[in-house]
């Protein structure tokens, strides 16, 4: 009896711990822009700022102590000005990773993670120009109207510390919510470069210093028994 009863806990506690769901979530990046500062000062642009902010969504699973990601997540260009020119620079990411849980419990798991990601980085210049009074048709309506758009697309990494906290659980449909926080470093292999035209360039910006994700995963617990 005391053989079926332990039987069926560790059945219970795999059920329990097991889970899979989709998360939503919000997201900060710290990037080091002080060499592309210096030079677009010259230019009298303002400085962009170290962070910039966005959101995702994606999946996650566990099995036993393995927590695996996937997500798509989305960076708000940061921009620096100079009256009607603007220089912009953005993210998009794609991210998988594969954490172990160093407690394996149900309310409450630690891990840290590691993975790769598909990094496409842009990088914009757009001048609205000035309206010129003595247009003849709309091909001179504006002068020193230009945009520059360029793309890098680059293989990256991130590592860090992950941490999902129970905050409910539904025993009728086993569905419940856990809050997440992850924390670490995301970067590219390589440095992001910018084919315009036929120049590459090379802004020096080290994008992804660290970045930290905070949402939500809307779960639902594995019930098959083992």
């Amino acid at each position: 009896e005391k053989t079926v009863l332990y039987t069926n806990y560790i059945h219970y506690q795999q059920r329990e711990n097991n889970y899979h769901a989709q998360t939503f979530f919000i997201n900060a990046l710290h990037s080091d822009y002080n060499t592309f500062n210096n030079n677009i000062a010259q230019s009298g642009f303002s400085k962009m700022t170290a962070l910039s902010y966005g959101f995702g969504f994606g999946y996650s699973g566990k099995y036993e102590h393995i927590i695996s990601d996937f997500a798509l997540s989305l960076l708000i260009p940061n921009n620096a000005k100079k009256g009607d020119e603007t220089i912009s620079s953005g993210l998009f990411n794609i991210l998988f990773d594969i954490g172990y849980d160093v407690l394996k419990s149900n309310n409450l798991s630690v891990y840290p993670y590691a993975g790769l990601s598909a990094r496409f980085a842009t990088l914009n210049y757009i001048n609205k120009g000035t309206l010129n009074p003595q247009y003849s048709n709309i091909t001179d309506l504006l002068v020193q109207s230009e945009n520059l758009n360029a793309a890098s697309l680059r293989l990256g990494y991130q590592a860090g510390i992950g941490i999902d906290v129970a905050l409910t659980h539904q025993q009728k449909n086993n569905r419940g919510l856990l809050l997440f926080v992850k924390a670490g470093v995301n970067q590219p292999f390589s440095k992001d470069k910018f084919k315009i035209q036929n120049t590459t360039y090379n802004p020096e910006i080290n994008k992804g210093n660290w970045m930290l994700s905070v949402g939500v995963k809307f779960m639902s617990r594995k019930m098959e028994m083992q």
